[in-house]
């Protein structure tokens, strides 16, 4: 999608679009015919008069997607949701992420298919999974790496792992309660030539981020909206970071405005830093000089042979002369 015009951005390199969607709300049941009750799946609770009550009921669609039925208490009315990734509908896999015009075919199919169980009465939006690819990207699991420098505010969980479930690859999460984003390397994950060297940022909104975004509708739902989620989530995981090589940062913190014992212990701590080794310092000392390389906007990770930055925009961007400046 190398040129594609979203809302007033223009992604430039690699492809943008959606994954996995959640959609649904106020539902009724329909009383089976074809299909029998036993094909769903139960899960159930048990109440305070020691009854059990069935909470949840899942099924797979012919389609590949999942629907849920949940079932109303007290003024609650019943609900059913749709889950599924759009690329995997269409094509059998998700190597390249859907246009939203594309998505709205195979939403359509997966609800033609989901009334045959439950009639929906809104079709409104509960999940959204936006992917931007960053393609021709060295070293994928060095870049995830060094993003383990840059610290994280608010209450976030942040993991680096190699993921056993899609190949062992460098895998990085940041998630909350109501989404996350992840990064991985996309031609490892999948195995396909097309995708090698591409780095794969998935954005994961859930319902109430996207009511907060004024996203409800899936039939409203427009590039903009789907822009907006990609880089709120990117930005806030902090992937759109500058990270900086080591002769990056000594060329940074020397021109700084400090005297030259003050040059010296950050050079010093960003070596250590660097190498993961910061941690041998007393917690106020780490602080305090982590505070003074955040306001020079320097991130240093032994994985960084040059300073480099993910653009979300323009596509990954690596020892270029306007970040070294």
């Amino acid at each position: 999608m190398s040129g594609v015009l979203i809302a007033d951005h223009v992604i430039e390199r690699g492809e943008f679009g959606l994954d996995t969607v959640r959609i649904g709300g106020e539902a009724t049941r329909r009383t089976m015919r074809r299909r029998q009750v036993s094909d769903w799946r139960v899960s159930a609770a048990t109440n305070e008069a020691g009854q059990r009550v069935d909470r949840s009921f899942l099924r797979k669609l012919d389609c590949g997607a999942t629907l849920q039925y949940r079932p109303g208490t007290g003024n609650d009315a019943d609900r059913a949701f749709v889950e599924f990734s759009i690329p995997k509908l269409l094509a059998g896999e998700n190597v390249h992420p859907s246009s939203l015009s594309a998505a709205r075919v195979a939403v359509s199919a997966a609800l033609s298919e989901a009334g045959e169980f439950v009639e929906l009465h809104h079709t409104n939006v509960n999940r959204l999974d936006v992917v931007r690819d960053f393609t021709d990207v060295p070293h994928i699991a060095g870049v995830l790496l060094a993003f383990d420098t840059v610290p994280m505010s608010g209450r976030k969980t942040i993991v680096t792992y190699s993921d056993a479930a899609i190949g062992g690859i460098q895998t990085r999460s940041v998630r909350n309660s109501d989404g996350g984003c992840r990064g991985y390397d996309k031609g490892v994950e999948s195995g396909n030539p097309e995708a090698q060297g591409r780095l794969r940022i998935e954005a994961e909104e859930r319902r109430r981020n996207l009511r907060q975004l004024g996203i409800e509708r899936w039939d409203a739902l427009t590039e903009r909206d789907l822009y907006t989620v990609g880089l709120r989530r990117f930005e806030w995981a902090c992937f759109d970071a500058r990270i900086s090589s080591a002769s990056d940062a000594i060329v940074r913190i020397l021109a700084a405005d400090l005297n030259g014992a003050a040059k010296a212990k950050l050079v010093g701590f960003h070596e250590l830093q660097r190498r993961g080794l910061d941690s041998a310092l007393n917690g106020n000392d780490r602080s305090r000089f982590r505070r003074d390389l955040e306001a020079l906007g320097l991130f240093g990770s032994e994985h960084a042979d040059a300073p480099f930055r993910l653009d979300y925009d323009r596509g990954f961007l690596v020892g270029d002369e306007a970040l070294a400046a």
